[in-house]
């Protein structure tokens, strides 16, 4: 006898479980913080979409670093090639194209975005760094399949990514609180492949020092701090917190999460140089 079963395909690009190799150019983009982890009965996805705006096709390279490694020796690699005008919809990314979950072995990580046909092909270099665009929305979903709204977060060029060769160059993070209203986590991407040392300073809003927390990175790792102002004891209501190269040959960007204690609603605070 004869029976017909029903078989579904997933057709993704191959992961090569490898590190990055060099510095990426300045219109790489990099998505701080992407994750496939479990909650309190719920499970934290991320959703990456990625756009080619130029008129030619983009060959990219994708590269997943999960949090606290050294993306020199760690990390998983796929392609993806985009035709002029085309965006890719990459859903639960971590899980379904780095294979990250299925097995109780969630995590989080960044996301780095590189373009590898595409620098230096115009004279403009504002279109070259504009070419291609990526964003994420970072959700729970719990066990009936509900989603929360979750949080938005855009990529960042490296081109944007602050070192010791920019004197004076800080990333500020505003409107910061820790408070029984709201809590606050920070994120830390070394980008360039390099080691690095942070120190993160917060004030209030009089611009009042309420202390300093340096941070060593390793090459290429991503770094989240949980509360880091209520484990130092310190509670501020519109603050803001600043985040300086001390040392090291790497470069950084970082990002906060302010997280209302009622209903559970993330905001991003994006490091900006003031």
């Amino acid at each position: 006898s004869t029976s017909s079963v029903p078989v579904s395909v997933s057709l993704v690009s191959p992961i090569t479980p490898l590190g990055k190799e060099t510095s990426p150019p300045a219109n790489a983009l990099i998505i701080p913080a992407v994750a496939n982890v479990g909650g309190i009965n719920s499970k934290w996805l991320s959703d990456v979409r990625i756009n080619n705006t130029a008129n030619s096709t983009i060959q990219y390279q994708l590269t997943f670093t999960a949090t606290e490694q050294d993306g020199t020796i760690e990390g998983e690699k796929t392609g993806y090639s985009l035709r002029p005008g085309q965006t890719v919809a990459m859903d639960d990314i971590v899980r379904q194209w780095f294979g990250f979950g299925d097995l109780a072995d969630g995590t989080n990580g960044t996301l780095e975005i590189r373009p590898l046909n595409f620098q230096g092909r115009v004279a403009n270099p504002e279109a070259t760094l504009a070419a291609t665009v990526a964003t994420s929305r970072t959700y729970t979903r719990d066990a009936n399949s509900l989603a929360s709204f979750g949080q938005f977060m855009p990529s960042v060029p490296f081109g944007s990514f602050i070192n010791s060769t920019l004197p004076g160059a800080r990333l500020s993070m505003q409107q910061i609180s820790q408070d029984p209203l709201s809590r606050t986590n920070f994120g830390l991407v070394e980008g360039s492949g390099k080691p690095v040392n942070v120190l993160l300073t917060a004030y209030d809003r009089l611009g009042t020092q309420l202390g300093q927390f340096p941070v060593s990175l390793l090459a290429g790792e991503h770094r989240q701090l949980n509360q880091l102002l209520a484990q130092n004891n310190i509670s501020v209501v519109d603050g803001r917190v600043e985040a300086t190269v001390t040392g090291g040959s790497g470069a950084i960007t970082a990002y906060a999460s302010v997280v209302s204690s009622g209903t559970g609603d993330p905001t991003l605070v994006r490091g900006v140089d003031p």
